[in-house]
């Protein structure tokens, strides 16, 4: 099993100045989140479940509230050929069929409202193939030891460039 997750948390106080101080609309500090997860389950036969999700919190600016975004995704796939080909089925957000965004946006002098949906459930079929070998090396490792060779035979590494009189 492998997880990945971040999460990023942070404040955000509008507050605008100078042409633009007359439009806010919003007063206080806000706290934003985001964040990713990523799991990858080994199960038996060669199977793989896997799943993801990210999300963040509402925005505010200085005239309103942007919405919240979230999405996840889930799949499972059947690796063959010692593990370099795979086929797989998976699904991004199986349990909604729309996201819907709803935003309010309000000042001094004028009031905006919008609400729309999109469409963003989707099922999917995954195959994947690996050509070859991917190896790395360092070449520094695969020397057997130090070879020096900048100090040639009767050199004593002396002068360089003094012009000397030939």
């Amino acid at each position: 099993m492998s997880i990945i997750a971040n999460l990023n948390a942070y404040t955000y106080k509008p507050d605008p100045s100078g042409l633009f101080i007359t439009d806010k609309s919003q007063n206080g500090t806000y706290v934003l989140l985001g964040g990713f997860a990523r799991a990858t389950f080994t199960l038996p036969d060669n199977y793989l479940a896997e799943a993801f999700g990210f999300g963040n919190s509402p925005r505010h600016t200085i005239q309103g509230t942007t919405p919240t975004f979230t999405i996840l995704g889930i799949g499972v796939r059947k690796q063959f050929m010692q593990k370099r080909m795979s086929i797989g089925v998976n699904a991004i957000d199986p349990f909604d069929k729309y996201k819907s965004f709803d935003t309010k946006l309000q000042t001094a002098a004028f009031t905006q409202s919008s609400e729309f949906q999109l469409p963003f459930r989707s099922f999917g079929v995954t195959f994947s193939y690996s050509f070859g070998k991917l190896t790395f090396s360092n070449p520094a490792q695969s020397k057997k030891g130090i070879n020096n060779d900048d100090l040639k035979q009767g050199d004593q590494g002396v002068g360089g460039g003094t012009g000397g009189g030939r």
